[in-house]
């Protein structure tokens, strides 16, 4: 079963599409430090506020902080927790087999949909052609036999042009689907199997749109492990799934992992790591980056 419908992919589409040819008014983004990816998207497990990224200037140097505000001293080391971030991803990865399997599937269901994208747009292109023959008739009703008046001429032409154009469109949201589908997905299925290594060697921007697109949930850091309110609903079904596959072959089916991202999922979170502790000297006085 899709993860979306093809009406909903095909509108969604169009919204693009409008929003590409309107003329923009943005504000320019401030630049976010590479020390903290993981900005506006952690919260704190103690007040559940937004954490923040600071610089805490000691007697050896700089560190870079994550941490509450407004009275809460919650706060983290943000090196230590980008590590585990890393990590984290790495448990997410499914199995090559999983994903291969998966993508056998893909192609077998964009193969179904274009064989009935085949048939559809060929009951368009007839529908075009019995448009355009009515409009031809409609011009000889007006302009040789004059069995029509001027406003019956107008109204019958606008609409077998309007139903024209709207089939001629449909055929073009139908190609344009089928060939954004084939590609969607083979990106999908290298960016699951290669998850930490696009985040490691990605760019700050990469990574906050991987973290954005993974997890539309916030992250809570906790014990050195990581906990979402929410996951990616494409990688929650593959790794269910493969949950599933994995009790059957051990006999085991008394548990389901919850990837709902709706509490810890057990399996899912990298080991407890101990937090490094802070050299001596470091001040407390962060430099707040807003």
């Amino acid at each position: 079963m899709p993860l979306i419908s093809e009406e909903v992919f095909l509108k969604v589409q169009k919204i693009l599409e409008s929003r590409g040819k309107r003329k923009q008014h943005t504000i320019p983004k401030q630049k976010v430090r590479d020390e903290f990816s993981l900005r506006g998207f952690l919260i704190c497990p103690i007040c559940k506020q937004n954490w923040t990224g600071s610089i805490s200037q000691g007697n050896g140097g700089s560190y870079a902080y994550y941490h509450c505000q407004k009275g809460c001293r919650a706060s983290v080391n943000a090196l230590w927790a980008n590590e585990v971030f890393l990590d984290y991803l790495r448990t997410l990865i499914p199995p090559l087999e999983v994903m291969q399997l998966y993508k056998i599937l893909l192609a077998k269901m964009i193969e179904t949909r274009i064989h009935g994208r085949d048939d559809h747009t060929s009951q368009l292109r007839k529908q075009i052609a019995g448009r355009e023959s009515r409009l031809l008739k409609i011009d000889q009703k007006r302009f040789i036999t004059e069995e029509i008046n001027r406003d019956t001429y107008q109204r019958l032409k606008m609409h077998e042009e309007a139903s024209k154009e709207a089939a001629m469109r449909k055929i073009h949201e139908i190609e344009m689907f089928s060939e954004n589908v084939q590609q969607h997905c083979t990106f999908g299925m290298n960016f699951f199997t290669r998850m930490d290594l696009f985040f490691q060697n990605g760019s700050i921007e990469v990574k906050r749109k991987m973290i954005g697109s993974i997890f539309p949930g916030k992250l809570i850091f906790e014990e050195g492990k990581y906990r979402t309110g929410g996951m990616n609903p494409a990688l929650s079904l593959i790794l269910q799934k493969n949950n599933e596959l994995r009790q059957k072959e051990t006999g085991n089916t008394s548990f389901l992992e919850n990837v709902s991202g709706d509490v810890p999922r057990i399996g899912l979170e990298p080991t407890h790591l101990s937090a490094p502790e802070p050299k001596s000297g470091v001040s407390t006085n962060f430099t707040i980056w807003a």
